[in-house]
């Protein structure tokens, strides 16, 4: 019987030790020990001070070298919890994890629908630089796996259905089910899990009220994403769109007398953020709590959102044309899907008019399909239950 994992993570970078950290808490809840080898080091992240996060059941170790980290592979023989992606950063890592005998796995629990291939609207030069950047990058780490210099992911956990119809539909599972039944598939099972946002509200309670309105900044305009496709921030365009959503914001906070929080992304600089939304609180890894909180929810595009549908709160898509074709795209996904109201920001005062707020409370039609689909379908149990509860049952 399993009870015990080897979680491989780069601690030392501050947003994935924030995303991390929830899981590795979750897991330890079923778990004997959880030993963490922090790969910072190896590849030359800066540090950051975690020591205080963790229990007695985590056993932590940062090696210097990849010899380091083989010598801890040879006295621990648990399933390995993949937290890093295949970029060229962690070409060691990956080659290392492809010449071990652990079972590999990699819990991807978002539970949204992502458009990440996204090429609408776009400029040919930038569509270049988005094939060269983004696809040529993915056909040639799937090369890497094919040629065994990156490893498969025996199991890989997932809460989106759109995922997982996704990989179902993919070209290595055509191949694999033809007549020639070759095996190019990047993971070997594919298992649905309940999502994090389920997690989050099966463990951590938190205080559920109406007392603010939330806004989730999405990192609009320097998120790499968006400028791959669309090429380097317009200043004007970014000027226009933070003096509209200060007017946007204030009138809803005035309109419906509520104090507005502005939860950032994870990769905004918290101090210059303070300066585009003087006027409200700005804060940081606290999205979730912050929502719970929420007497409404505003946002373009992102996985944030699922804890809003989840707990069935009144939410608005915000989009306008200084956004950009690519971020306006990704918007509307959200709102075809749940028949959520929109907002244009270039022209709110008309928009907010037309919106009806008892409306919005009985604006769940799509709600239970999407929650069903993609964030809980086993209320019984957490994700990261499913996930502990599978490896113990999978022979190894």
């Amino acid at each position: 019987i399993m009870k015990k994992i080897i979680k491989l993570v780069d601690l030392y970078n501050q947003n994935t030790y924030e995303f991390e950290k929830k899981n590795i808490e979750f897991l330890s809840k079923y778990l004997e020990n959880i030993i963490i080898i922090n790969i910072g080091f190896i590849v030359k992240s800066n540090k950051v001070n975690y020591q205080n996060e963790f229990n007695s059941k985590f056993k932590i170790h940062s090696p210097k070298s990849i010899l380091e980290l083989k010598e801890l592979f040879l006295i621990n023989d648990y399933p390995v919890l993949k937290c890093f992606s295949n970029d060229i950063k962690f070409f060691k890592i990956n080659f290392f994890l492809s010449k071990v005998k652990n079972k590999i796995f990699v819990i991807s629990n978002l539970g949204y629908q992502p458009q990440n291939f996204n090429y609408i609207n776009q400029k040919i030069k930038y569509n270049f630089k988005f094939f060269i950047l983004q696809r040529l990058k993915y056909y040639f780490s799937r090369l890497l796996i094919l040629i065994n210099i990156y490893p498969k992911i025996d199991f890989f956990f997932e809460s989106s259905e759109f995922i997982i119809e996704g990989i179902k539909k993919g070209f290595s599972e055509k191949l694999k089910k033809s007549i020639f039944g070759i095996d190019l598939s990047y993971y070997k099972k594919v298992i649905k899990i309940n999502s994090r946002a389920w997690d989050n509200h099966f463990y951590q309670k938190f205080e559920k009220n109406e007392k603010y309105i939330v806004f989730i900044d999405g990192m609009i305009f320097d998120h790499p994403d968006r400028i791959m496709r669309e090429g380097p921030v317009n200043l004007e365009n970014r000027s226009i769109y933070y003096k509209q959503m200060n007017k946007l914001l204030s009138h809803l906070a005035n309109k419906y007398n509520k104090e507005i929080i502005i939860c950032l992304h994870p990769k905004n600089n918290e101090s210059e953020f303070k300066k585009d939304f003087k006027e409200f609180k700005c804060v940081k890894y606290q999205t979730d709590k912050y929502i719970n909180q929420s007497y409404l929810v505003l946002f373009h595009e992102g996985s944030s959102i699922i804890e809003a549908i989840l707990l069935k709160k009144k939410i608005i898509n915000i989009d306008g044309k200084s956004l950009g074709s690519y971020i306006n795209n990704r918007a509307s996904l959200y709102r075809k899907l749940l028949n959520l109201r929109k907002i244009d920001f270039d022209n709110y005062l008309n928009d907010i008019e037309k919106i009806d707020i008892k409306e919005l409370d009985n604006n769940f039609t799509n709600y239970d399909e999407y929650i069903k689909k993609n964030i809980v379908f086993d209320k019984s149990v957490s994700g990261v239950y499913q996930v502990v509860d599978y490896l113990k049952k999978s022979s190894f």
